[in-house]
């Protein structure tokens, strides 16, 4: 598949333009290009599939925007957002510091920590009061499901090889654990 330009006079096309993005698969491989470029700088073409090449962005108004969440050391620059909120607040993945996620808001980014004895963590979405799911885990292994209120970790309590995908803005909490799926609803006394 292809997405490119339509260059355009009074309503009538002129002809195509940059090509903005294109999959092809070639002998059971998939490639893929995407173009990006920020106001007022240089654009290129990346690639979606190379570890540390993927940038997370905010389309707003028309306008693609690089969150910037980046190894400041320039290593690792790879972001990627998961989820964002009513309010606008992004959570995501990166490679800042290896602790794996980020919560940002109006061009501030914050490093959610990981639970207590955990190596590394990954925030997959964000409810409109900012609370935050995922997992969090050890370099050795081992996923643990994990809540953040005001960027503080807490464990859900469903043991290891669970995390949590979604929250809605009631706080009821979907997720995996080795038992199967949950559903948990802390409003809610059984």
């Amino acid at each position: 598949s292809v997405v490119y330009e339509t260059l355009e006079a009074e309503g009538e096309p002129l002809r195509t333009g940059r090509l903005l993005s294109a999959e092809i698969t070639n002998d059971k491989k998939t490639y893929d290009a995407v173009w990006f470029q920020e106001p007022g700088q240089k654009g290129s073409y990346y690639t979606l599939q190379l570890p540390g090449l993927n940038r997370a962005f905010i389309w707003q108004n028309g306008v693609m925007q690089d969150l910037g969440v980046t190894n400041p050391n320039g290593s690792g620059t790879g972001s990627i957002a998961y989820s964002i909120n009513n309010n606008g607040v992004i959570v995501g993945g990166s490679s800042i510091n290896m602790k794996g996620n980020f919560y940002w808001q109006n061009g501030i980014t914050t490093i959610l920590p990981a639970l207590p004895g955990d190596d590394l963590s990954q925030a997959l979405d964000i409810n409109d009061q900012g609370v935050v799911v995922g997992k969090s885990y050890p370099f050795s292994g081992g996923l643990k499901a994990v809540k953040w209120e005001n960027d503080n970790a807490g464990s859900l309590g469903f043991g290891v090889q669970s995390f949590a995908t979604k929250i809605n803005n009631t706080g009821v909490i979907i997720g995996a654990s080795p038992d199967g799926w949950f559903i948990l609803d802390e409003n809610l006394s059984l």
